[in-house]
């Protein structure tokens, strides 16, 4: 099964990322590697993030960071669509988890 990340997600990435290292590159090295690990987590077990309202999307949580990834898979993709703050409005979420 393929992994990859969307062009928004590693958009999104960044953004956080760039964010966090004027506060502390310590500390955006360290989500840094905490989405590293999510991402191996959900590409070797799929099912691993809760599933949400819409078909085929889970959302993973980046503990003890406050962020979630959203992805989809398929027989033969899994794609990192999102990955947001928690304490973004629900509604700029690309779903809901169930």
């Amino acid at each position: 099964m393929k992994f990859r990340l969307a062009p928004s997600a590693i958009s999104e990435i960044e953004t956080i990322l760039q964010g966090l290292a004027a506060e502390s590159a310590v500390g955006a090295m360290a989500v840094a590697a905490r989405f590293d690990q999510v991402f191996r987590k959900i590409e070797d077990f799929p099912a691993i993030g809760k599933p949400t309202n819409r078909k085929n999307m889970r959302c993973a949580n980046t503990h003890p960071y406050p962020y979630f990834i959203f992805y989809k898979t398929s027989s033969s993709l899994i794609e990192v669509v999102a990955v947001r703050h928690g304490a973004r409005s629900p509604r700029s979420m690309p779903a809901r988890p169930r």
